[in-house]
């Protein structure tokens, strides 16, 4: 397994993190491939939340943000329908209202989520600037992170929930 820096900065005002560098070191053991898919990866940041769960930097870097303290978001429409179908396969609870939904994690759904979606996801943007060319940027962009982000959840959720589960 190729060697990956995990970093942990600080969680910022009114955030938490909910992923450990523990939880992101027995994550990658269960991808198949890992050595493949993170040729080029340089490190795993656990950083401070914000306005994203996520993002993928200078082609090398996957990033996790801290969780909301009270682990209720609110998203628009478009966000809660796209993630729909993994909120559905966790348990997590949505409260409709005008412009999208209040989402209710647990540490343990948000921690999944983190993971099994919002990691896989990132990991999708690396897979297609490493596949591309130029390898220079993600070319082929969002739908082929998300496709690739439930394509991989599908192949590893059964070893997660075995693993790491929902506590």
């Amino acid at each position: 397994m190729p060697d990956i820096v995990i970093d942990v900065l600080r969680p910022g005002r009114g955030h938490r993190h909910v992923v450990r560098k523990r939880d992101v070191e027995a994550f990658i053991e269960l991808i198949p491939d890992w050595a493949e898919l993170s040729r080029g990866l340089s490190a795993v940041i656990l950083d401070e939340g914000g306005d994203c769960d996520g993002y993928y930097a200078a082609g090398r870097v996957i990033a996790i943000c801290a969780f909301e303290r009270d682990l209720v978001v609110d998203r628009d429409a478009e966000y809660v329908r796209a993630h729909a179908g993994i909120f559905e396969r966790l348990g997590v609870e949505t409260e409709p209202h005008a412009e999208g939904a209040l989402v209710h994690f647990t540490r343990g759904t948000a921690r999944a989520f983190l993971l099994l979606h919002v990691f896989l996801h990132e990991l999708g943007h690396h897979v297609d600037r490493m596949t591309t060319r130029s390898r220079h940027d993600c070319a082929r962009g969002e739908p082929f992170a998300e496709a690739f982000a439930f394509e991989l959840e599908e192949r590893v959720r059964a070893a997660y929930f075995r693993k790491i589960g929902l506590d």
